[in-house]
């Protein structure tokens, strides 16, 4: 990590994973590990959904999109992360319809897991 990153990540209010996802990307184009071309090609409409269990989960358009990024991609954002927070994360990208699964799958889990419980 280069010492103005450190810096820098000290100040930002980091409150969702919007705001991850934004830290993330501003960092690797910053350092040009990723080209701006490559960040508008293939993350521009990419949407950050979800930060839980050390799983950043990430949501594209196109499954051949999906692709290229969990291939080519995904060691260097699992990298940035791992600056960020100092530990390891598991890339997830989501494409088409498998975000609505996903929020289905993930709101069942959450009102099982309070089944039972007072709140």
């Amino acid at each position: 990590m280069f010492p103005e990153d450190n810096e820098r990540l000290k100040d930002i209010d980091m409150n969702s994973v919007s705001d991850v996802w934004k830290t993330l990307t501003d960092m690797l184009l910053k350092r040009e590990t990723l080209s701006q071309t490559a960040y508008d090609t293939w993350f521009k409409d990419c949407q950050a959904v979800d930060l839980v269990d050390n799983r950043l989960v990430l949501h594209t358009p196109s499954e051949f999109k999906r692709n290229i990024i969990e291939q080519r991609f995904s060691k260097i954002l699992s990298d940035g992360l791992m600056e960020i927070f100092s530990c390891q994360f598991e890339i997830m990208v989501l494409c088409g319809s498998e975000l609505d699964d996903y929020m289905r799958d993930t709101k069942e889990k959450e009102k099982g897991s309070n089944d039972g419980e007072y709140i």
